[in-house]
């Protein structure tokens, strides 16, 4: 590891140090395992919705449909409970939609090959649309069959931590222990290369963006039934969090990281839920994200001009010795 990589890691580290005991001196309720689980429990949301977004990034694409989308699914879910059908039904429905306009985008860029930025923000716009149809942009209510989602327990933990935790375990031994995770990365890094190596990148790109798209939509499913309603505009707010929990594990780690992209969720969390204990309005916490977000991006520049100067250096000496040897 070189010394900007521990830097950046120490840095890190201090400002978690700095967040707990600065919010942990100005409430004494913060440092305080209930308040832990309230936000190991707030997190999930942004956390699995940012998890997807970690699989576009791993591939080099971008996609700014997640959070439109992630309105259209949980409006079917709390049309059909509040029309009184089984959360099976109602969940699995929303599920089926949220794959659709996954599949919609993937193919969009990985095999027509359009602009990823502008597709993606056409197709979240019809999504969300979409998600007026169920209730004309009213509120939909009487979706207690669903609640589960939100105030269940699996193996001791609230059900949306219980999934968080483990839909992270999963995608991290997928992407870091397997070789079907390799491919993501090689294709995030060269996907020429990757394509001569036998990879076939079209149907990896389709996968991080149709596993982008279902978890954001999952995200808002369990966010739905936390506040017990269906509301078309529920997601709009997690854009800004979900990439820059992205990028503050990419500036971490360098790369696209589950790990870091965890960490960074939960350090916006741990801040946000300081400014509330403080009695702060809800915007410092916006700013400071946006700030975060700024940050991470900078560091990542930083570091992906670092990791092409010392490519080329070897290059160099190289071509320097065989001139010698050429002499």
């Amino acid at each position: 590891m070189n010394k900007n990589g521990r830097l950046t890691k120490i840095l890190f580290i201090a400002m978690y140090v700095v967040v707990v005991v600065v919010f942990g001196v100005l409430n004494k309720n913060y440092v305080t395992p209930l308040n832990l689980v309230t936000i190991l429990r707030n997190v999930s949301v942004t956390a699995i919705a940012a998890l997807g977004v970690t699989y576009v990034t791993t591939v080099g694409h971008s996609d700014m449909s997640f959070f439109l989308t992630a309105n259209f699914a949980p409006m079917i879910m709390a049309y059909l409970a509040s029309k009184g059908y089984p959360p099976a039904v109602s969940i699995g429905m929303a599920f089926v939609g949220a794959f659709g306009f996954g599949l919609l985008t993937a193919v969009a860029v990985a095999v027509f090959k359009l602009p990823d930025i502008i597709i993606t923000i056409a197709i979240g716009t019809i999504a969300f649309g979409c998600g007026y149809l169920f209730s004309d942009g009213q509120k939909i209510y009487n979706i207690e069959s669903t609640g589960f989602l939100n105030n269940g327990h699996i193996l001791g933990l609230p059900t949306p931590v219980f999934f968080m935790i483990l839909l992270y375990v999963i995608s991290f031994i997928f992407l870091e222990k397997t070789k079907y995770g390799t491919f993501f990365h090689s294709v995030g890094s060269n996907p020429v290369a990757s394509r001569f190596s036998g990879i076939n990148v079209t149907a990896v790109v389709i996968v991080a963006y149709v596993l982008c798209v279902v978890l954001a939509c999952f995200g808002g499913m369990i966010n739905t039934s936390a506040k017990g309603m269906g509301d078309v505009k529920q997601a709009l707010t997690t854009l800004t969090p979900c990439f820059t929990a992205v990028f503050v594990g990419r500036a971490i780690f360098k790369r696209p990281n589950v790990i870091g992209t965890f960490l960074g969720a939960l350090l916006l969390q741990m801040m946000s839920n300081g400014i509330i204990l403080i009695g702060k309005p809800y915007y410092v916490g916006d700013l400071i994200t946006s700030i975060l977000l700024i940050v991470a991006l900078l560091i990542s520049v930083l570091n992906d001009h670092e990791d092409k100067g010392v490519k080329e250096k070897p290059a160099v000496k190289e071509s320097k010795g065989e001139e010698a040897d050429a002499a």
